[in-house]
């Protein structure tokens, strides 16, 4: 039962409004005779099966009927009693007593999506529509290139300057003796050749590197000594057996030198040429191995004079 004054919900058996202090129906006189309030009976609610129950302490509709409702559930009577300024509706109802689906016990829900497409999350460390930076290139295969290449042209400059020395020295490191050339001495005695005939200025006239048995040998040399006396000596090899050794004594006014042998057999010969300090040679640096060819002496027929 509601307030007739104020509109609020009146607890059972109240002799008066606990909100606003007005008598309620339950402190009003019954006539004699009639049935008395006891608040432990529930009273029947009007139902299928019950008939609306009257309460004699509201005066009935002049009209008939229903009587109007009671004044409203946040004070403002139904019969134009002036409202209760201290019992405002708050703002927002009191949402436990509505129904569960209607309870919002979270806050106001987000606006469904339109179109029906939801966007994707943005990417990390990126906004929508802007590129990633594009990946740095790697500069290990360009410092790769860059060292190959130098290893290339290293390899081509050494392999240049022992073709160079080689051409030089018209020999190679080894020789029949088994000694190496020394890097000193082959800067002093320098330029080999070998040649069948020379001027009276030593310089080769006919050089050859092949030869026939009988044929003089002309071994010719540069001397670089940087004003040094020495001594240089030849070694005379043909097929890898040593036939003899010869030696001359070096002026420091001298520059250019030879030596010369007869080979009576054709094979492969090679001349050893030597640097030495000492008359006897005993500190000998081997400064150039020289090679050449002697071929089997052809036998031409007599010319025959025929008279008449």
């Amino acid at each position: 039962m509601n307030c007739t004054s104020c509109g609020a919900n009146l607890p059972q058996g109240a002799a008066q409004c606990p909100l606003c202090g007005n008598p309620t129906s339950y402190n009003v006189a019954k006539p004699a005779g009639s049935p008395q309030y006891d608040p432990t009976v529930v009273t029947p609610q009007p139902g299928p099966g019950n008939p609306p129950q009257i309460d004699p302490t509201i005066a009935a509709s002049p009209f008939g009927g229903t009587p109007p409702p009671p004044s409203t559930a946040y004070g403002t009577p139904s019969y134009g009693t002036p409202p209760n300024p201290y019992n405002t509706p708050p703002a927002t109802p009191y949402p436990y007593n509505m129904p569960p689906q209607q309870q919002n016990l979270y806050g106001t829900p987000p606006p469904p999506q339109q179109g029906g497409y939801v966007a994707p999350p943005p990417q990390q460390g990126y906004g929508y529509g802007t590129p990633p930076p594009p990946k740095r290139r790697s500069r290990l295969g360009l410092i790769l290139g860059i060292i190959a290449l130098v290893l290339v042209v290293a390899c081509a400059g050494i392999s240049f300057a022992v073709y160079q020395g080689l051409k030089q020295t018209g020999n190679t490191s080894v020789s029949p003796s088994g000694q190496t050339i020394n890097t000193t001495a082959a800067a002093i005695i320098t330029g080999p050749q070998t040649s069948s005939a020379i001027d009276n200025n030593f310089a080769p006239t006919k050089p050859t590197t092949t030869f026939t048995a009988g044929q003089d040998v002309y071994v010719t040399f540069n001397i670089s000594s940087n004003g040094q006396d020495g001594y240089i000596e030849a070694k005379w090899y043909q097929n890898g057996q040593h036939l003899s050794t010869r030696q001359l004594h070096h002026s420091a006014s001298n520059d250019v030198g030879y030596f010369s042998k007869t080979f009576t057999n054709s094979g492969d010969g090679i001349a050893e040429l030597y640097w030495c300090t000492k008359a006897d040679c005993s500190d000998e640096k081997l400064a150039q191995v020289v090679k050449f060819t002697v071929a089997t002496a052809s036998i031409q027929p007599p010319t025959q004079t025929f008279k008449e």
